[in-house]
């Protein structure tokens, strides 16, 4: 598609799908794995489940004793390190990733807000893609 149609029209239907992609399966993972609520613990085990986990699989702390905030970050992203060795340049995935939290978020748990702190075409550090905060009211 980027080759054809260029990087934005790739990025826009990327977008389209991970935004439906991602409702989808929040919606399966809830209703099969019985996660809902639970705050930012619940989103973060949902997240787990998701078929991007293998490719880009995260870290994460959680803060407060209530821990009602999580920090969350992508050390190693397959699809990004691919593209750095074919030459291609970084994806400019924030808008994805945030279609991809913001709809899981909304399924598993509603209270969850999620922020990108930094992620491509966002400059960041070398040993991190991407860094999310996920809070939730306090219990």
């Amino acid at each position: 598609m980027e080759d054809k149609y260029g990087l934005d029209a790739a990025l826009e239907l990327d977008l389209k799908m991970w935004e439906k992609q991602a409702l989808i399966e929040a919606r399966r993972i809830k209703k099969y794995m019985n996660i809902e609520g639970e705050g930012v613990k619940g989103v973060l085990k949902a997240l787990r489940f998701m078929t991007f986990d293998p490719a880009m699989p995260f870290d994460y702390s959680l803060d407060g004793a209530d821990q009602s905030t999580a920090y969350m970050w992508v050390p190693s992203c397959r699809p990004q390190e691919g593209r750095r060795k074919a030459a291609r340049g970084e994806f400019p995935c924030k808008t994805i990733g945030m279609a991809c939290y913001e709809n899981l978020a909304k399924i598993i748990d509603p209270s969850v807000k999620v922020e990108c702190l930094f992620a491509p075409p966002d400059s960041h550090p070398t040993d991190m893609w991407c860094k999310w905060k996920l809070t939730s009211p306090k219990l």
